[in-house]
């Protein structure tokens, strides 16, 4: 009996040594893993010390030419400015002389003075007695006439306003005539073969711009109250100086077959200038008429403030 316990706790005991042996060598196995996998941190700083040669860049600069620029510019500026810049909508062109400012410079439907502009080229040795120039209208009667006597002057010309003042009819045609005699008693004559029809024409008087467009280059023909394509055209060129004018109101007359007719063209023309200029109906001083001239001129006048 006693010898079977003493057996029993031999064999206890061996199982306790076996189980502390293995939580010993987990132990260990841990602590290496751990220890292997810790990260290693170096902490330090790098000073690098780079030297750089500033260049020397030497300006030169004239203060002469640069103010004589400046002035130039701003001579050139004030002098073609309107007075109130800012109702300047669309910028200035980029060319401007004194006939017509360039926004548009391909555009060229607007016919200027003179109409007519006539040199004689008369034969050495030949000396006049007498003679006359003279323009008509459709007609056939006499709107100018100039009459003298010796020598032809260097040249005749015709403005396009009748012995009243006032001005040629839109697309009508007009003729012209020379007729002299030299002291020999021998007749001769100049004339305009084919007749001079003006659409569209600008001219100064007391002191403001007028242009005058004829409805049949403006409007289409079946729809009167519609602007032809052409008739944009002319219209684009007249907003040109408008624009360099930059003074309201500017005054439209329009006269047509009827009033009714008259208001319904220059509601067109408002609807294109509002669109285009940016500014509003108050900006125009419109009058619309029914033309009563013979023979008929119906037409839409412009009067720019210069």
């Amino acid at each position: 009996m006693k010898k079977s316990l003493f057996y029993i706790l031999i064999f206890l005991l061996l199982n306790f040594l076996i189980l502390y042996a293995d939580e010993q060598k987990q132990d260990a196995s841990s602590s290496t893993s751990s220890s292997a996998s810790q990260e290693v941190v170096v902490k330090g700083q790098l000073k690098i010390k780079i030297e750089a040669e500033k260049p020397e860049i030497t300006i030169k600069t004239n203060s002469n030419d640069v103010a004589e620029a400046v002035v130039k510019t701003e001579e050139e500026f004030l002098g073609l400015s309107p007075a109130d810049i800012k109702d300047i909508k669309l910028g200035l062109p980029a060319i401007i002389n004194e006939t017509r400012p360039e926004y548009h410079a391909y555009l060229n439907n607007i016919e200027t003075q003179p109409i007519f502009k006539v040199i004689p080229k008369v034969p050495a040795g030949i000396e006049m007695e007498k003679w006359t120039f003279k323009v008509t209208d459709p007609t056939g009667a006499s709107v100018m006439i100039q009459k003298g006597s010796g020598n032809l002057p260097s040249k005749f010309e015709w403005d396009g306003f009748d012995n009243n003042g006032n001005m040629m009819k839109l697309n009508a045609p007009y003729l012209y005539l020379l007729s002299y005699m030299d002291k020999a008693g021998n007749p001769g004559s100049v004339r305009k073969k084919e007749p001079k029809i003006v659409q569209v024409i600008k001219y100064y008087k007391d002191t403001k711009l007028f242009i005058e467009a004829s409805n049949s280059i403006l409007f289409e023909k079946q729809r009167k109250d519609r602007f032809s394509d052409k008739g944009r055209e002319v219209i684009t060129e007249i907003e040109d100086y408008i624009k360099m004018s930059n003074k309201f109101p500017v005054e439209i007359r329009v006269y047509s077959e009827d009033v009714d007719l008259a208001k319904e063209q220059a509601d067109s023309l408002i609807r294109i200038f509002e669109n285009s200029l940016k500014i509003s109906k108050d900006k125009f001083d419109i009058k619309t008429y029914k033309d009563m001239d013979a023979p008929r001129n119906y037409r839409i006048i412009f009067i720019i403030n210069s």
